[in-house]
């Protein structure tokens, strides 16, 4: 049963990858980590050439990715492709921290955490105009964890931008 189980989640995230035109390695085929999500976040947004990129996981197991000039409009395209209002269970790997709105966004869904790799501070000595405005954080919704994690790739993308 275990085995099912197991292959049911792999053979989900390879039909999610085949769409999304994602490298897996023969590591992130045996054991998927941060690292391997984090990636898919970096390699949505080289696609479409983006700031910013973003990869919804559900369970260890990709559900959408989605690239936009503001955190804001690819968290509201990865939500519109899980076709959910709720998104509980839902983990987001973005390339860099959220802005207000789309954190306020992805409370409002319900998601468990955000992981990002370029703080607000990285964010801001670039050209990307996010706006961070902790006073504009809606209090009337759970928060949802922030975790910056490191990626190197990706602290290195963000300054094609400056």
């Amino acid at each position: 049963m275990k085995k099912l189980a197991v292959f049911a989640v792999l053979f989900s995230m390879f039909a999610t990858m085949a769409t999304a035109q994602v490298t897996i390695t023969k590591r992130d085929k045996v054991e998927p980590d941060m690292m391997m999500f984090i990636d898919m976040a970096l390699t949505a947004a080289k696609n479409e050439k983006a700031p910013d990129g973003v990869a919804l996981i559900q369970y260890r197991a990709p559900k959408a990715f989605a690239a936009g000039t503001a955190a804001k409009e690819a968290a509201i395209e990865a939500i519109a492709k899980t076709g959910k209002k709720n998104l509980e269970g839902y983990v987001f790997f973005c390339v860099n921290e959220p802005s207000t709105a789309a954190y306020n966004a992805i409370c409002q869904a319900g998601a468990e955490a955000v992981f990002f790799v370029n703080s607000r501070d990285e964010v801001a000595k670039t050209s990307l105009g996010y706006v961070y405005d902790d006073s504009k954080v809606d209090e009337t919704v759970a928060k949802v964890p922030l975790n910056k994690i490191d990626f190197d790739e990706a602290a290195a993308y963000i300054k094609k931008f400056q």
